[in-house]
């Protein structure tokens, strides 16, 4: 069973994009906050190590894997090496960034 927070916050979340709307949880929120604040972009975290990006956002480097994860599952993706050329292909990424 779900949790009261989970369940309220899956609420909020199928709400808001029923409504047409973005929906970001408050923690993905005060991160993206605290990176605008700070001066920091997420491309300065292109080609680093999990490690090196889990430090760079200030997120543990468990919480930087399971968002690489929960993206390699949402693209069908089984590999790093399959999510770089993806990267690449769809302009994300450059060789020389690789």
């Amino acid at each position: 069973m779900l949790s009261r927070s989970v369940a309220s916050d899956l609420k909020d979340a199928i709400r808001t994009v029923y409504a047409g709307q973005r929906y970001l949880h408050p923690s993905v929120a005060d991160g993206l906050v605290d990176l605008v604040t700070a001066g920091r972009s997420i491309e300065d975290a292109e080609g680093k190590t999990s490690r090196d990006i889990s430090k760079y956002l200030s997120i543990s480097l468990k919480t930087a894997m399971t968002h690489r994860t929960n993206v390699m599952e949402k693209l069908n993706m089984h590999t790093r090496s399959e999510l770089i050329r993806y990267a690449v292909r769809k302009g994300v990424l450059s060789v020389d960034d690789v």
